[in-house]
């Protein structure tokens, strides 16, 4: 039993030999320098805000980020749309006839006011105006065209 003693007696000290060497002799390593904060600053691009975002989407749509769509079936058989024209918004004045405004291009050409039954400049025939839609007739076809909510600023 002396000698169990004896060695375990033996390794303490060897275990507290080696300790005395690595922390008191052996130099401590030299303190590194501070990180030093990078020159350029970091910078978040401009978000557009709710006024601009029909603008920044309109960009994005007609960008060349994606190709054209090829139009199938109704939509391909569709007459391409008259840019010199718009319908611009319709309205009911005094609780009579609901009317349509058109707008054309050309500065020098004044709006128009049209009813059910005129004429659009395309010489479709108007049959029905609701608050987001006119209806046409157009080569014995009936036609839906879209009014925009807001009247656009291209022209």
């Amino acid at each position: 039993m002396k000698a169990g003693i004896r060695l375990w007696r033996l390794w303490l000290g060897g275990v507290l030999g080696l300790w005395l060497v690595a922390f008191l002799v052996v130099p401590e390593p030299p303190a590194s320098a501070p990180l030093a904060r990078p020159a350029e600053r970091w910078e978040l691009p401009d978000v557009p805000d709710r006024a601009n975002l029909a603008g920044a989407a309109g960009a994005m749509a007609t960008s060349l980020l994606w190709s054209r769509p090829t139009l199938t079936g109704a939509a391909a058989a569709a007459p391409p749309r008259d840019e010199r024209w718009v319908l611009a918004a319709t309205f009911v004045p005094d609780g009579r006839q609901a009317r349509v405004i058109v707008r054309f291009a050309a500065p020098d050409k004044r709006p128009q006011t049209l009813s059910v039954g005129d004429a659009l400049p395309d010489g479709s025939k108007i049959e029905s105006i609701e608050a987001s839609r006119v209806c046409v007739t157009r080569e014995r076809r009936r036609e839906c065209l879209p009014v925009p909510a807001k009247t656009p600023r291209d022209f």
